[in-house]
């Protein structure tokens, strides 16, 4: 705060509304005069009156119509917005870390642990894990069955399948003993067969 002896004024908001209009133009030329007040305050008073006038010409005024971008720059800022609606649109995503999700038994040796249902086109996609020398008994199948070997072998269908690979069983098939030597995991994506592709 400023004392008589440095301050134009003795009311200091009287002063810092002044000093505001000053910097803003506002004041007519007679009234302009009083900026030598201002000035004479001293250092400190020249300093804020000097910070109002960057802070003010910092400020853009808007202007009475807006400004069109060039074409060029309207056609990028659209495209960049029709961008990130893109994105923000994307679906939302499904995480299972290794140690999540509950194993449940299917067989002696034999469990899954389900990864994603979708009853609206029937279909299901789960992990299968088989003991060393289990037996999965033989079953019919009402769906396509897919199966796909992460690690360990498998053998199905009278087919000996290793890791990487990719056994299906159509709808209405009978699928007899399922087994493994060493144990396995796998992946299998069972799907109605209307959805089918």
């Amino acid at each position: 705060m400023h004392d008589e002896k440095t301050t134009p004024m003795n009311n200091t908001e009287e002063f810092e509304d002044l000093a505001a209009a000053v910097t803003l133009g506002a004041l007519s030329d007679k009234e302009e005069s009083l900026t030598t007040l201002i000035k004479s305050g001293g250092t400190e008073l020249q300093k804020d009156l000097a910070e109002l006038r960057r802070v003010n010409r910092a400020l853009a005024v808007a202007p009475e119509r807006p400004i069109e971008p060039p074409p060029a720059v309207k056609d990028r800022l659209l495209q960049s917005l029709k961008t990130s609606e893109a994105i923000t649109r994307l679906p939302e995503y499904a995480v299972i870390k290794e140690n999540e999700g509950e194993w449940q038994n299917m067989a002696p040796g034999v469990s899954f642990k389900n990864l994603f249902n979708n009853p609206a086109i029937g279909s299901s996609t789960m992990l299968m894990r088989m003991a060393a020398g289990s037996i999965l008994p033989s079953h019919h199948h009402d769906h396509i069955e897919e199966l796909y070997v992460i690690e360990g072998d498998c053998y199905s269908a009278g087919q000996r399948l290793t890791a990487g690979d990719y056994h299906r069983a159509e709808d209405d098939s009978e699928h007899g003993t399922t087994f493994t030597e060493h144990g396995c995991l796998m992946i299998v994506h069972t799907s109605s067969p209307t959805s089918k592709s």
